[in-house]
């Protein structure tokens, strides 16, 4: 017979163990970046890409985002995941670029706790210059959820961000 506190350790055992899965990635480049096409409806053409961020591991096969971004939150390791699915969206875009393919922006995700991250805008300046694209060629989506949680500080940053001219876009209202 199982217990209520069976339930608890199993899922904090799966915890441990993802959040295990997410330092091992971490140090060894395991986190994959795979993209989901834009599309304009008036003519269909592929405008931009959203940056996506996978995580397999070798015990625990594929984790799905819903369940190791809350953790990476949690342990604070989504601000060193978020910056690297960043520069390899800026990477890609640029060469995409060099390509031949006109993408207007590329559109990555900020995690709430990276919408609340005070250096987070000299972080994407940076990023953004290092790979020769512009503030504009950045769409950052938050969800409205991220409000929540510093909701004053999170304003200052979108902003900032605004001001500095990264596009800003909000997902799930």
């Amino acid at each position: 017979v199982l217990s209520l506190s069976d339930f608890s350790l199993a899922d904090s055992g799966r915890q441990y163990a993802v959040g295990l899965a997410i330092r091992n990635a971490l140090k060894s480049g395991g986190f994959k970046v795979v993209y989901q096409p834009i599309v304009r409806t008036s003519d269909g053409k592929i405008v931009s890409a959203e940056a996506l961020v996978r995580l397999s591991s070798p015990e625990l096969g594929p984790v799905p985002p819903g369940e190791f971004i809350p953790i990476a939150e949690q342990n604070g390791s989504i601000h060193e995941i978020g910056m690297h699915v960043a520069r390899e969206a800026c990477r890609t875009l640029g060469r995409l670029r060099n390509e031949g393919l006109e993408l207007e922006y590329i559109e990555i995700n900020l995690s709430a706790a990276q919408s609340v991250d005070t250096g987070i805008v000299g972080r994407l300046r940076d990023l953004a210059r290092e790979f020769e694209l512009g503030p504009a060629d950045i769409c950052l989506e938050l969800t409205e959820s991220a409000a929540h949680n510093s909701p004053v500080l999170m304003k200052r940053n979108l902003c900032e961000l605004y001001n500095a001219g990264f596009r800003i876009a909000i997902d799930d209202f």
